[in-house]
């Protein structure tokens, strides 16, 4: 191989990596600053008042997905969420469940139709409004929460025989946008299925930026964002993130760094 010809093929290396660290570039800048899609958000206490005191909705509860916690006890999941409609209409109890399908077109009918998934579901940030938990054996349908709230997240997992669910809830409006999401604080929560118990995790809500369950480890890892002025606002440009752990084996939640590290990190970073 000639020295120009290899030069050449180091030039198209060179450009293709270009290519991809700015498409990387790009793709952060959209996620981070384009403006979120707030159509089907949950909305807030404030925005629903304002439509219960003309005895209005704008929302419908709306089903899609099943899927199998359990097989041994037969117990499945079902998210409940939210459906936008055009434009306010007045509440009437009996509406939603007389929709007559037979005068919806069959391609609409499918869409109610939900699927059946087993395994490796995952729903970050769907803009669910509850859970409910259904037992197939007794025919039982149960809602995990009985208060407005928005689930940005949750997480399936065992401890020996038992089934839990991790589950991130937002029930504020702590940033004032009108909408219930994950730029609100956030609550966390461990519910037993088969016991039916529910258990708060942190004491205070945060501001989560993610959540990663880590199996080997038995260990829920989260992002953490830290609100320094206390605006309730996450201000991911000048705010700094920690990660935190949930133990799922002694329910334990705590800095995954602990806090004489990080002061020590800040302090090499200060210079001092």
């Amino acid at each position: 191989m000639n020295l120009k010809k290899f030069n050449t093929i180091l030039v198209s290396i060179g450009l293709v990596l270009l290519i991809i660290i700015l498409s990387i570039g790009l793709y952060t800048i959209i996620k981070d600053n384009f403006p979120k899609d707030e159509k089907d958000q949950m909305l807030s206490e404030t925005q629903i008042n304002k439509l219960l005191e003309e005895d209005k909705r704008i929302q419908l509860i709306d089903f899609n997905t099943i899927d199998l916690l359990d097989s041994l006890h037969q117990i499945y999941i079902i998210p409940v969420y939210q459906k936008s409609l055009q434009s306010p209409e007045e509440i009437e109890t009996s509406k939603y469940l007389t929709m007559e399908f037979a005068d919806i077109p069959a391609t609409y009918q499918r869409n109610y139709i939900p699927s059946l998934n087993t395994n490796n579901f995952y729903y970050a940030n769907d803009n669910m409004n509850n859970l409910i938990i259904y037992y197939m054996k007794k025919n039982i349908s149960y809602p995990l929460f009985e208060k407005r709230i928005s689930i940005i997240d949750f997480v399936p997992y065992k401890v020996e025989k038992n089934h839990y669910l991790f589950i991130i809830v937002c029930d504020k409006d702590t940033n004032e946008d009108g909408v219930l999401n994950n730029d609100d604080l956030l609550s966390l929560f461990s519910f037993n299925i088969l016991t039916k118990e529910m258990k708060r995790i942190n004491k205070e809500a945060e501001f989560i930026e993610s959540s990663n369950y880590l199996e080997l480890t038995n260990k829920i890892i989260l992002k953490v964002g830290i609100d320094r002025n206390k605006n309730n606002k996450f201000d991911k440009q000048f705010e700094p993130l920690i990660f935190k752990q949930f133990d799922i084996i002694t329910n334990e939640y705590s800095l995954l760094i602990d806090e004489e590290t990080i002061n020590k990190l800040q302090k090499i970073l200060d210079g001092k």
